[in-house]
């Protein structure tokens, strides 16, 4: 306990470093959470134009043409002179007047082109449009038919089919889910430096000669001495992972695509968190004593991490040479991980990420004891 205690308060002593880690971590979370907000903030607006449709044709199909027209646009199905349909078109009143002839229901039925007749003022791009939504639709009513299904049925799949905001949809789910994996790919950074500036520095007073051997002459047994500082590392490890995951969450939760890859991501993070302390516990046995020097090699450490690993810059922009010594580093599968949460990858996908990062843990905590093994017999000798 005495260890445990002590082991806090040397953490401590660097207060200011820790908050400075914390703070910089914290803003640049929020302002990437921010920044992917606005990509999110585009809203689909369906444009209605005041067309004129009259449907000569009055059959299954030329009914639904114009329940489809009357879905998007503002459709005047009034019958008036010739000359008055011109000028209202010549005016603006309406950008297309649309005449379903008769026998054009029972041309789709036979595999041909649909008499339709579509009057538009030709300098505006507005009645084409119209034209091409006609055609369009027709064109999956057509398929539909083809493929054995019911009049009734291909009409209203092709309405469906035609409602462009299942488009819209799907491109804000998509871009939510880019703001998620651009704001949490970030985390690893922040996580691995503010380990350092605490979990760390205070490993490496423990690791200094007067204070081991302080500890050998107390009362202190080296097994107490090794718990202490690993409840230590667990607790601030995990105190300083539950800040930043909160924080992350709290700003950035209108990017989470899905509840699932909030418990994948919470999961993710924590393996990473554990993986650091490999990485201090490498960094600690190798120095074996605590200096600046070793405080810019391991924020080196840090920096390369996240190069390398995709945490400042996404995967799929490193090139091939980068991403082959990147796959040593914790980062990139951490990063491989959030792509295939937000892709919707099955459990398995994911989980090979998880045990890749878990892998390369345990190779540095491999190195780490063997580094020790080779300390204690020099000293034995």
């Amino acid at each position: 306990m005495q260890v445990f205690k002590k082991f806090f308060r040397v953490a401590l002593a660097v207060k200011s470093r820790l908050i400075v880690a914390v703070c910089i971590g914290i803003f640049m979370i929020i302002f990437l959470t921010g920044q992917s907000d606005t990509s999110t903030t585009v809203k689909f607006e369906s444009t209605s134009l005041n067309i004129a449709v009259i449907d000569e044709d009055d059959s299954e199909i030329s009914r639904g043409i114009v329940d489809y027209l009357k879905s998007i646009h503002n459709v005047d199905e009034t019958k008036h002179r010739e000359d008055l349909y011109k000028d209202r078109l010549f005016y603006q009143d309406i950008v297309s007047k649309v005449v379903i002839n008769k026998g054009s229901g029972e041309n789709i039925l036979n595999g041909k082109d649909a008499n339709i007749t579509n009057l538009y003022n030709e300098s505006t791009p507005l009645g084409l449009f119209v034209n091409n939504q006609i055609n369009e639709y027709l064109s999956i009513v057509q398929k539909k038919i083809n493929e054995g299904k019911d009049v009734k049925v291909a009409l209203d799949e092709a309405k469906k089919a035609m409602d462009s905001t299942n488009f819209v949809n799907i491109k804000e789910e998509k871009t939510d889910a880019e703001g998620f994996a651009i704001s949490f790919n970030f985390l690893p950074y922040v996580v691995m430096i503010t380990l350092f500036s605490s979990v760390l520095y205070a490993m490496l007073a423990f690791n200094e000669k007067e204070v081991k051997n302080r500890t050998l002459v107390s009362a202190i047994t080296p097994i107490e001495r090794g718990l202490g500082l690993v409840m230590g590392c667990i607790c601030l490890s995990t105190l300083i992972y539950i800040v930043l995951l909160v924080t992350s969450v709290y700003f950035g939760y209108k990017q989470i695509p899905s509840t699932r890859a909030l418990i994948l991501e919470v999961i993710n993070l924590f393996i990473y968190t554990i993986v650091c302390n490999m990485v201090i516990f490498l960094v600690t046995v190798c120095s074996g004593k605590l200096n600046d020097a070793v405080m810019v090699i391991a924020n080196g450490i840090s920096l390369t991490f996240a190069f390398l690993g995709g945490s400042f810059v996404p995967a799929e922009y490193l090139s091939e040479s980068v991403k082959r010594v990147g796959r040593f580093t914790p980062n990139y599968w951490y990063s491989s991980a959030i792509d295939r949460i937000v892709d919707g990858a099955p459990i398995s996908s994911v989980a090979q990420a998880y045990l890749m990062q878990i892998a390369i843990g345990l190779a540095f905590l491999g190195i780490s004891l063997a580094v020790l093994k080779i300390k204690n017999d020099r000293s034995l000798n």
